[in-house]
C-alpha cells in the first residue's frame, strides 16, 4: 500500500521524572520530550519521540519538527528517500545538535508509519532489499576459525532458524 503525509502533528512534553535519571555529571528532574505522529490519508500513523535532554532545548527542537515536517505534507511515505533529501536539504544549516534530533525524530515516525501501514517489518515495507546473507564466524581456543553463512530475513540472527 503506497502511504501519503497528511499532516505531521508535533507534541512538546516537558515530564516529571520521579526518581530522577543521575548520569556522571548531574541529575535530570525533567524528561523533556519532542512526540511527532505522521498521519497519513490512509489512516496510518507512525510516532517517535526524541529527548533533548533539556527544556532549554524543548521549544526550539519541537519546533523544527514541527516545521521540517509541514513541508512533507503530500509525499510519499519513504524514509530512505526523505532522510536523504532532508540531510540534503539542510546541510548548509549543519545537520548536527538539534537539527539531527529534529531529523531523527521524523525518520523515526516515518519508519513506524511505512511498517505499520503494511502490516510487516518497516524494511520491507517501506521498500527494503530483498534478506540479505549473514554470516557468523567463531574462533575457538586454538586458534581455529569457524563460518556459517545462513540467509536471513527480518529476524535478528539470534532468533531466526538455523543459527
Amino acid at each position: 500500500m503506497r502511504l501519503t503525509i497528511q499532516e505531521v502533528a508535533v507534541h512538546a512534553v516537558d515530564a516529571p521524572l520521579d526518581p530522577p535519571l543521575r548520569n556522571s555529571l548531574n541529575v535530570i528532574p525533567r524528561a523533556p520530550l519532542v512526540i511527532a505522529e505522521v498521519r497519513t490519508h490512509q489512516g496510518v500513523s507512525g510516532n517517535a519521540y526524541v529527548f533533548p535532554y533539556t527544556p532549554v532545548a524543548l521549544g526550539a527542537t519541537a519546533a523544527l519538527v514541527r516545521n521540517i515536517g509541514a513541508g512533507l505534507t503530500g509525499r510519499e511515505v519513504a524514509p530512505a528517500t526523505l532522510w536523504a533529501e532532508l540531510h540534503n536539504a539542510y546541510r548548509i544549516l549543519g545537520t548536527e545538535g538539534l537539527m539531527q534530533i529534529a531529523l531523527s525524530c521524523l525518520d523515526m515516525a516515518l519508519w513506524d508509519s511505512a511498517g505499520a501501514g503494511g502490516g510487516a517489518a518497516a524494511l520491507p515495507a517501506a521498500g527494503g532489499g530483498a534478506p540479505r546473507t549473514a554470516g557468523l564466524c567463531l574462533t575457538a581456543r586454538l586458534g581455529r576459525r569457524r563460518c556459517w553463512r545462513r540467509r536471513r530475513a527480518t529476524r535478528s540472527p539470534r532468533s531466526a532458524p538455523g543459527w
